[in-house]
């Protein structure tokens, strides 16, 4: 029994006109974003969460009439930082391939489309827009955990 490679080039044109095909691509297109989103809300909440952690540790380490904890405070002001900057790399990895996975399956769509499909297009300053979140709140997340480090 012969098996069929994506490789070869007449096998691909087939599959890739395939309408199932292009709806199976269609389906890909519309996970990857929805996983986005969720990815952009979990750098939200994570990072919302870990802010409210440092600034009580900072309030509780600055506050004279609180009963000394000992150094737990401290340690808490000093380790928060280095948490959220591991959990936003690991969210932006996800976050990056989820992107490379989503233009992938979008450029594999179109080269195959017909010119009714490229019609559906938004156009280059909607995907731009549409991905503004997702790459550049990370980026500030980032940027506030470093000044918060080098003013520590």
């Amino acid at each position: 029994m012969a098996t069929t490679s994506f490789t070869d080039p007449e096998t691909s044109k087939d599959l890739l006109s395939d309408p199932s095909f292009q709806l199976l691509l269609r389906t890909q297109i519309d996970r990857e974003t929805d996983l986005l989103g969720q990815r952009t809300a979990w750098v939200m909440a994570s990072q919302a969460f870990l802010f409210s952690a440092y600034a009580v540790a900072v309030n509780a380490h600055a506050d004279p009439t609180a009963p000394k904890g000992g150094t737990r405070p401290q340690l808490m002001v000093a380790v928060l930082p280095w948490i959220s900057l591991l959990s936003l790399l690991l969210l932006v990895v996800t976050i990056l391939g989820g992107l490379f996975a989503l233009l992938r399956h979008r450029n594999l769509l179109l080269s195959t489309a017909e010119a009714r499909m490229h019609a559906l297009e938004a156009g280059p300053l909607a995907r731009v827009a549409g991905l503004a979140a997702p790459l550049l709140v990370p980026v500030i997340f980032l940027v506030a955990w470093i000044v918060l480090l080098a003013h520590a």
